[in-house]
């Protein structure tokens, strides 16, 4: 927050851990802190963080969400739940990138959250492109018609790994349909702030979330307001017409119909 980003999203924290935790004001850090009784610390925030701060949830069942949130919403400026996680803790459990493959469950949850939150905080979803661009966008448009502020779209499918490219065609596809009233930000292979303008000039999108990028240099939130002005010319050694030739055209070697890995076809226990 101090290098300029407008709002931190914490990392994907499970709801039902919150129901274990207590509330302390750690006077010697001015922080914060939710421990477990067993003296476990889950999350540690500031006050003057509450407005600019995200608590991501990972979450099969919108009871349990609504009260994770409900337990820390004095602290919190919003709440995201994160459904683009594919590792194995969050999918067997039916939470994370699971939540892409039932749609019913995954409208239940932010349903629940809009309802009880929205008139108090942010309430948004983070989501990965799944095997079609169809399918990708009516996932979006159900996500919209619940409430939502925002969404995160990550354009990897949940069976690829970092070394895939990021397919910003398809957020650009998808934001050229006209079809999606909600501010919608981006993710993936942004590092730097050059490739942060070209994202945001070639898809349109509201704006980004940095992950890997924030941690190899938080500095990086210092260049916001060049960043965000798509007119601003940044001196590159790029050639223009190489990187945008290849964000149009999709890689044919990571099609959308790959199959999703073995690990993510449990379905998890039975939702409350």
């Amino acid at each position: 927050m101090r290098h300029g980003a407008d709002y931190v999203f914490s990392e994907e924290i499970i709801d039902r851990k919150f129901s274990q935790c207590v509330r302390l004001e750690n006077e010697l850090l001015g922080s914060i802190d939710y421990v477990t009784r067993d003296g476990y610390l889950v999350l540690r925030l500031r006050k003057e963080e509450k407005e600019r701060f995200i608590l991501q949830i990972g979450t099969n069942n919108a009871e349990t969400a609504c009260q994770a949130v409900d337990k820390l919403a004095q602290d919190i400026g919003g709440v995201d739940v994160n459904m683009g996680c594919p590792k194995k803790f969050s999918t067997q459990g039916g939470m994370g990138s699971a939540l892409m493959r039932d749609l019913e469950n995954a409208k239940a949850i932010m349903g629940a959250l809009v309802t009880r939150f929205a008139g108090r905080m942010s309430v948004s979803c983070k989501i990965r492109v799944l095997r079609t661009f169809e399918d990708t966008l009516a996932y979006v448009l159900a996500m919209q018609e619940t409430g939502i502020h925002w969404i995160s779209i990550h354009p990897r499918t949940a069976a690829e790994e970092s070394k895939v490219p990021a397919r910003w065609y398809t957020v650009k596809r998808l934001l050229d349909t006209k079809l999606i009233k909600i501010p919608v930000l981006g993710s993936g292979d942004l590092f730097s702030p050059l490739c942060i303008h070209k994202y945001l000039s070639f898809t349109g999108a509201s704006g980004c979330i940095l992950a890997r990028g924030a941690i190899h240099n938080p500095y990086i939130f210092k260049l916001k307001a060049s960043l965000l002005n798509r007119s601003a010319k940044l001196v590159s050694t790029d050639n223009e017409d190489d990187w945008k030739e290849s964000v149009c055209e999709p890689d044919p070697s990571t099609n959308l119909q790959q199959q999703e890995p073995k690990e993510e076809e449990s379905k998890g226990p039975k939702k409350d």
